[in-house]
């Protein structure tokens, strides 16, 4: 396996030191003590709580009982703590995350998106986060370069960075689905060569497909793909009011 998770693992480390004693109800959940006073000022479309539209997409983001848990489900967990709100956290489909948010339905959208300047135009995106390199994962890990790629055949998944790229080089050989889970299961079953993906979320399709014999290798850069020498910069989008 060659992938960089240097800055995953510095996102892990802030997510396994955060710990925030928690409460469930209709509101979200999150202790709030009385004499709590926010770090800054902004609005929520609840008031007392951030409301957050996502998915399971591990390890960044995984939906367990009302709650998110993951990397980016501890930072959320740590910023409503310093801003004296509750988390309330609305489960989507991949496809709908973002629109939740557009729509007003939502304050932010997490779940490892990268910050476009598609998405800055109709919505405001944080700082980064982390970065998420672009990996392929191949049977024995025999594709390793987009070169390697020109006979494949590919798969990928609807808002990665790289998909008009692919798309230019490949024409029909790449197909794009609708999720990650969709992209691996057509892994497994033989029916593309090929899925690229980010590191982070490959590392957890790779276990829960069981792909005992397939490998992720980490492309270098290739002038006809910006995202391999241009890793993903991950943020939160957010509500378009809100600077």
């Amino acid at each position: 396996m060659s992938i960089n998770r240097a800055a995953l693992a510095v996102g892990a480390a802030l997510f396994l030191s955060t710990s925030l004693a928690a409460c469930s109800d209709d509101g979200g959940y999150g202790e709030v003590a009385g004499d709590c006073k926010p770090r800054h000022s902004f609005q929520t479309l609840t008031k007392g709580t951030l409301t957050v539209s996502t998915y399971t997409y591990a390890p960044a983001t995984i939906v367990k009982d009302g709650k998110l848990e993951g990397v980016e489900g501890g930072l959320l967990e740590r910023i409503a703590e310093w801003e004296c709100l509750k988390l309330r956290i609305v489960e989507q489909a991949p496809a709908g995350v973002i629109p939740a948010v557009e729509s007003g339905r939502a304050d932010l959208a997490a779940g490892s998106w990268y910050r476009t300047k598609k998405r800055a135009a109709v919505l405001n995106l944080t700082d980064p986060i982390y970065t998420d390199s672009m990996v392929f994962v191949s049977k024995g890990g025999a594709v390793k370069t987009v070169d390697d790629l020109r006979a494949k055949k590919v798969g990928t998944f609807e808002g990665n960075l790289w998909n008009e790229d692919l798309r230019a080089l490949l024409g029909d050989r790449l197909k794009i689905y609708a999720g990650e889970a969709e992209t691996f299961q057509d892994l497994r079953a033989g029916r593309i060569d090929v899925a690229v993906d980010g590191a982070g979320g490959s590392i957890n399709m790779v276990k829960v497909q069981r792909l005992s014999d397939y490998q992720i290798q980490t492309p270098p850069p290739h002038p006809a793909v910006k995202a391999t020498s241009n890793p993903g910069q991950i943020g939160w989008p957010n509500t378009k009011s809100n600077t």
